[in-house]
């Protein structure tokens, strides 16, 4: 059963049905990785992200613009709380926001250099195959006992032996999430997405993400095409 497993997340090409349970096994594979206790925390932070949006959303469409249009290396996001230092004096005149926005958890955008991708055109054998999902155990294994930055090297080498399997990039980018470096993680779901668009896990650790920046309207509609994408697959 766990040969099969493996064989079908190795896979370059596949079926719709392999796809969703790929998707499946993996995000169960995540929550494994994690602490009961941080689990439970997720969770509970997650449906709280969800009940205040409502106000966040509206705020980020009037008072803050739209978030860039490219993803991609050229660009790193920056939180919204720095926008609104920098035109304080143009909004003084202005009657105040009835909203009082809570920016707790909101951080200040990481300016690492991008992240090893691999290469695209990499011909990757059966045996470069087996190597990236064992590549890809370890990192969990190093997630599980709190090794991020190792997790980070393992999922990387994994990623250089199947540049093509969507679900490394989104595993790295989780990490990159718990490291606090959202710009790295949006690198990592924007590879993914190009990809594999129908791929659930990209968009929820992009929404993640998004979140930590401050831009809750982008969050709330990636977060929700996960449950949309995972919909499909069940």
């Amino acid at each position: 059963m766990k040969k099969a497993i493996e064989e079908r997340e190795g896979a370059q090409l596949q079926t719709p049905e392999e796809q969703g349970r790929g998707e499946l096994e993996a995000w169960q594979e995540g929550e494994r990785a994690q602490p009961q206790n941080t689990q439970k925390h997720e969770r509970v932070k997650l449906q709280s992200s969800w009940e205040q949006w409502g106000a966040h959303l509206k705020y980020s469409t009037e008072q803050e613009g739209a978030l860039p249009e490219a993803h991609g290396d050229k660009e790193k996001f920056q939180p919204k709380a720095q926008g609104r230092a920098e035109s304080e004096e143009e909004s003084s005149e202005e009657p105040e926001s009835e909203l009082e926005i809570d920016n707790e958890g909101v951080i200040e955008p990481d300016e690492d250099e991008p992240q090893e991708m691999g290469d695209e055109n990499l011909k990757v054998t059966d045996e470069m195959m087996k190597q990236a999902i064992e590549k890809k155990r370890q990192a969990f294994d190093a997630v599980g006992k709190g090794e991020l930055q190792r997790a980070v090297d393992l999922f990387t080498d994994a990623i250089k032996l199947n540049p093509r399997l969507t679900i490394l990039y989104a595993n790295r980018a989780s990490v990159y999430v718990q490291l606090q470096k959202p710009n790295a993680a949006i690198r990592d779901c924007d590879r993914a997405i190009n990809i594999n668009p129908d791929s659930a896990q990209p968009y929820k650790w992009r929404g993640k993400a998004l979140r930590l920046l401050g831009y809750w309207q982008e969050a709330a509609e990636d977060l929700s095409l996960t449950w949309k994408e995972l919909r499909k697959k069940i």
